[in-house]
């Protein structure tokens, strides 16, 4: 996924046994039913005529891909050349992973006498990979979006993905931006992400992210559904959006001291565990957590667009 670009030959003839129209067809038809290329065949059987095996049509979107990865490829090897395409006032980035899981036979692992990605007996088991995703769009001086937005998303480690966020950023002005600001949840190869390649934007960590480790300290502190745990949170909530953190941190530690450090080899779901890991995360984030600067200024505090971004452009493909 690049960027919603597509590079399409002008040649007569595709790169395979198909014209350059029927290329882009099969492509265009594997794409739009989410990789379904059974489907897909169906589809292009009823209303085309067109009788081609799901295979074909893989390989046709595989090829396809492989051009638009190679064209981008060549802005990414040098991308502070990379020619803004606008000048926005302010241009946000958010950056997030989600979890797919992988059928391709050529990366699943066997189970079997003969194991890692080499042909042997045994049945091939699925496995999990890491996408990720970044979105880049401009806002108004509220926060608001007020233009078109941009994507990407890859398997590639975390290093390589970065510079690619980078060359979508310059691509949409982010040299000429007057603002610039960066959005994740905690994660910490995302902010290093940012520091790496964005040192001078203002880092916000996702508000709801933020909720939700109040919410998971409150439950290994009070219990499942328990009403002293839910006024907590409502307070530690109110701190924490006037721009606080350093109550809601205090609050977590006396939480946290009441019960006791954690004994060494402890499970990760002890209570105690639970407390002290969202302690951590909320000093390690509490330059971030400026809630009540960021809606003085007018900036986003919740990265709701890359969320969303991850749920229909990777998950539901």
């Amino acid at each position: 996924v690049c960027g919603g670009e597509s590079v399409w030959g002008d040649e007569l003839r595709g790169e395979g046994y198909f014209s350059e129209l029927a290329e882009r067809l099969l492509a265009y038809t594997g794409q739009a039913v989410g990789g379904m290329f059974a489907q897909a065949q169906k589809t292009l059987l009823k209303l085309l005529g067109m009788d081609v095996s799901a295979k074909a049509i893989e390989n046709a979107c595989l090829r396809r891909g492989r051009r638009v990865m190679a064209a981008h490829e060549q802005d990414v090897s040098a991308p502070h050349g990379v020619k803004a395409e606008e000048q926005p006032g302010r241009l946000a980035i958010g950056v997030d992973g989600t979890m797919i899981g992988r059928v391709d036979p050529a990366h699943r692992e066997r189970a079997g006498a003969k194991k890692g990605k080499v042909p042997g007996k045994g049945s091939l088991q699925n496995f999990w990979k890491e996408v990720k995703t970044c979105v880049v769009y401009p806002i108004d001086w509220s926060g608001k979006t007020c233009g078109r937005k941009t994507y990407y998303a890859t398997q590639e480690g975390h290093e390589r993905f970065g510079y690619k966020v980078l060359n979508e950023a310059l691509r949409r002005g982010a040299f000429l931006a007057k603002e610039l600001v960066f959005i994740g949840d905690g994660a910490k190869w995302i902010w290093s992400l940012c520091e790496r390649e964005f040192p001078k934007a203002v880092q916000v960590l996702d508000w709801y992210h933020a909720l939700e480790h109040l919410w998971e300290a409150a439950k290994a502190c009070f219990g499942e559904g328990n009403i002293s745990g839910s006024q907590w949170v409502k307070v530690m909530e109110g701190r924490l959006y006037e721009g606080d953190v350093r109550a809601v941190i205090a609050g977590l530690k006396e939480k946290a001291d009441e019960m006791g450090k954690p004994p060494d080899g402890a499970d990760e779901t002890d209570p105690r565990v639970v407390l002290w890991r969202n302690v951590a995360y909320f000093e390690d984030n509490a330059c971030r957590m400026k809630y009540d600067e960021y809606r003085l200024k007018g900036l986003p505090l919740a990265s709701g667009v890359v969320e969303s971004s991850c749920k229909h452009l990777v998950a539901l493909q």
